[in-house]
């Protein structure tokens, strides 16, 4: 298996699949900023690049569920 290109381009549903997500659940992180995700905006197209959605998967690691609420807290409620 070929390893995905860090600058690929995925649309929010496969941005979203790939974190475990639903796509509205990225959407509206990224319309309230609750979130650090970037993205890239074309016309009305939004991109999200593969090395950036790891990124935030991993920033998005905790260790124990005291972690996790506080992470959680940072966001607001998603």
């Amino acid at each position: 298996m070929t390893a995905p290109d860090p600058n690929q381009m995925l649309t929010t549903t496969e941005a979203a699949t790939l974190l475990g997500l639903k796509p509205v659940t990225l959407s509206n992180w990224r319309e309230d900023g609750s979130v650090d995700g970037a993205f890239s905006k074309f016309g009305s197209c939004v991109r999200y690049r593969y090395a950036d959605v790891v990124a935030f998967a991993e920033r998005a690691r905790c260790t124990n569920t005291l972690a996790a609420r506080r992470l959680l807290g940072k966001r607001g409620t998603a």
